[in-house]
């Protein structure tokens, strides 16, 4: 039987074109990862860490991201429909500072707390405060 102490690392996989629907893929560490043209629908990424990752053309329909590490990860042409990107089971919020998401889809998504800076992209006629996301300024 597996240990199940230990974590999945798939950094710089390429995983393009891949069925991950209803996976179950909670704490994998998977920087810089390209998932292009992947299904996730329904999968739970919980506090995945995939900083760097591309998910390029992926459907994330009903996908859970809590509280997960997506920083400088590009989202063009994505599909996120009722995603969840909200806060963790302890507070944690995801992580999107410097993401990619201007050429995504994005409706019915949970925002509430997600953390994102001046160098995060978004949709034209998408305004992240009106979604519960935090500006988070340079310290």
């Amino acid at each position: 039987m597996a240990d199940p102490r230990k974590k999945l690392f798939c950094d710089d996989a390429d995983l393009r074109d891949c069925d991950f629907s209803d996976a179950i893929l909670e704490g994998v560490c998977c920087m810089n990862a390209r998932f292009d043209g992947s299904t996730f629908q329904g999968a739970d990424l919980y506090r995945v860490i995939a900083m760097g990752a591309s998910f390029r053309n992926c459907d994330l329909t009903f996908t859970s991201m809590r509280g997960a590490d997506l920083k400088e990860a590009g989202f063009h042409g994505a599909q996120l429909i009722h995603t969840d990107f909200s806060r963790d089971n302890l507070g944690g919020s995801t992580q999107l500072q410097g993401d990619d998401l201007s050429g995504a889809t994005i409706r019915e998504c949970h925002f509430n707390g997600a953390e994102y800076n001046s160098s995060t992209r978004f949709p034209t006629g998408f305004y992240p405060e009106k979604h519960g996301l935090v500006l988070l300024s340079r310290a």
